[in-house]
């Protein structure tokens, strides 16, 4: 008895985990048809080395051009990573993943549809 619990238990969470799952996906398909406001103003700025190797830069680097721009209206930082996620009972899933910066949003022209805004000290 106790194994059909489980089993059922199972069936139910991994429905629910599904479903949520889709419901984040179609989230982000609807993200990516959205059109930016102004999109010919968005720029990439990163580091080189010496042999024109794109590099990575450092969050002190990050808000060093944040403080010292005068040409932009703002600067935005992000980063991609690979994660592990995982939950009582299941085994980790890898994911990818973007760190952003605060004003990231802000800077798109984006506004949370629930709750509030990133704050600075949230970087």
């Amino acid at each position: 008895m106790r194994q059909l619990i489980r089993r059922v238990w199972y069936a139910i969470r991994q429905r629910q985990f599904e479903a949520d799952l889709t419901e984040e996906l179609e989230f982000h398909r609807a993200m990516k048809q959205r059109e930016l406001e102004n999109p010919e103003r968005i720029m990439s700025l990163n580091a080189r080395d010496g042999a024109g190797r794109q590099l990575g830069a450092s969050y002190l680097d990050f808000q060093d051009w944040r403080t010292a721009t005068k040409a932009f209206s703002g600067i935005a930082a992000f980063s991609q990573a690979t994660i592990s996620l995982s939950d009582n009972g299941r085994a980790p899933e890898r994911a990818s993943v973007s760190y952003v910066s605060a004003n990231t949003f802000r800077l798109l022209g984006e506004k949370p549809a629930l709750g509030r805004d990133f704050l600075p000290e949230d970087d």
